[in-house]
């Protein structure tokens, strides 16, 4: 629901969520995205401990034939760090309790995608949330805020009135303001989307007062974080996130890393469809291609009344300019969506699809739920050498099969400890 200010207001659930990671502090996580000295994010949920079991769910199939069912605990072997681990549990999944969310791009270049989106995502969560089935949802979209459209529930009809909220974020806008932001953060996060926040930079780079240019606010990487540490983390059972976007992150709070982290953590696993981003047709008008000042002539007068509490009063100091300029010079080049997703899906044992007229998402979502049918649930106890702090490398593999035609799908890590 958006109010006359101009702002949206998300559940109570969402900002309890938003304000309890307020207080965390930010470090890039992950494998692969760590710095040295920088904090670990808190999660809502204890970490995992010594002698804790670790679940892997997994999805096994032949290249040409599809998954494989009745598989046994003695065709599988599982190396944490190379080590070979004893399983302690395992089971088919799909009897096992399902969380599933729903995380929806609603930035304006995905504005085209949106029907498809309503009509095929309704159907799917129509036919798993049956009576009698142990499935519930949640449903979340992003743009330059993380809203909370639906909280986890088994009621079909609120997970299908949650879907018809969703809409594109005509607040995803680039600030072309060239000032320096001169509010007093009032967290010790050097970012600040959430609550108390702020922009805020990095307090060691020594450009706290330096003018920087402000892009479109899509904050991908905020909306995993907190779907998987303040929500699936809290759950039981199996946990998935299936995510419709381009890849694309601008203005979160979270990295990659921490995001990836968090889903680790909360034994969550992530699929995601890719949908390109609309790009101008090569006769130079912008076809399907949004116009991040259509809307606004002349700005957003006063930026955003109000704003999030404690964090933007006021807005953005005068909105938007007459001569809004969204397109701004990259000083980089932009990550690769599609990369993203691919590498989001391979570390959590889920999978990517790209939605085309050869593939719609209707179609999608049918193999999504075949996998979901096809999971295994592989659990063992981390020897000591596998059980100490930090980040530990999982591999799972059918010793009896041939690995040229086989598909293994699962999580290629865990944590322990803080």
């Amino acid at each position: 629901m958006k109010t006359s200010a101009g702002y949206r207001i998300c559940t109570v659930s969402a900002l309890l969520a938003i304000c309890t990671l307020a207080a965390a502090q930010h470090a890039p996580a992950g494998a692969a995205d760590k710095s040295s000295g920088s904090s670990r994010p808190q999660f809502a949920s204890a970490p995992a401990k010594a002698g804790q079991l670790i679940d892997v769910f997994a999805v096994i199939a032949d290249k040409r034939t599809g998954p494989l069912p009745n598989l046994k605990r003695e065709d599988f072997q599982l190396l944490a760090d190379k080590r070979p681990q004893t399983i302690s549990e395992f089971t088919a999944a799909k009897d096992l309790p399902l969380t599933l969310g729903l995380i929806v791009n609603a930035s304006p270049a995905q504005r085209d995608a949106l029907e498809e989106e309503k009509t095929a995502s309704a159907t799917f969560f129509s036919n798993l949330l049956t009576e009698g089935s142990k499935a519930k949802a949640f449903v979340i979209q992003f743009g330059r805020d993380v809203d909370l459209l639906q909280d986890t529930t088994s009621s079909k009809d609120s997970i299908r009135a949650a879907i018809r909220q969703l809409e594109t974020d005509r607040a995803t806008r680039v600030e072309a303001v060239n000032t320096p932001d001169t509010r007093t953060p009032t967290s010790t996060n050097p970012g600040g989307r959430y609550p108390g926040g702020g922009r805020g930079s990095d307090p060691n780079s020594g450009s706290a007062n330096r003018p920087q240019p402000r892009r479109a606010n899509n904050a991908f990487y905020d909306a995993l974080f907190l779907s998987t540490s303040e929500i699936t983390s809290h759950q039981q059972g199996r946990k998935v996130l299936i995510v419709l976007a381009d890849g694309e992150d601008s203005g979160s709070k979270e990295s990659l890393g921490s995001a990836l982290e968090a889903a680790q953590r909360a034994d969550t696993v992530i699929y995601a469809v890719y949908y390109k981003e609309r790009k101008p047709s090569d006769r130079g008008f912008t076809m399907g291609q949004p116009d991040y000042c259509d809307d606004y002539p002349g700005g957003y007068p006063g930026g955003y009344p109000g704003g999030y509490p404690g964090g933007y009063p006021g807005g953005y100091p005068g909105g938007y300019p007459g001569d809004c300029n969204p397109r701004l010079p990259e000083s980089r080049q932009r990550p690769d969506g599609r990369k993203t997703l691919d590498r989001i899906c391979n570390e959590t044992g889920g999978r990517m699809f790209e939605a085309s007229k050869k593939e719609p998402l209707a179609d999608i979502y049918k193999e999504i739920l075949d996998d979901l049918n096809a999971q295994y649930r592989i659990s063992f106890v981390p020897d000591k050498e596998a059980s100490s702090g930090g980040y530990h490398h999982l591999a799972l593999t059918l010793p009896k099969r041939d690995a040229k035609d086989t598909i293994i799908q699962a999580r290629d890590g865990y944590f322990m400890g803080d």
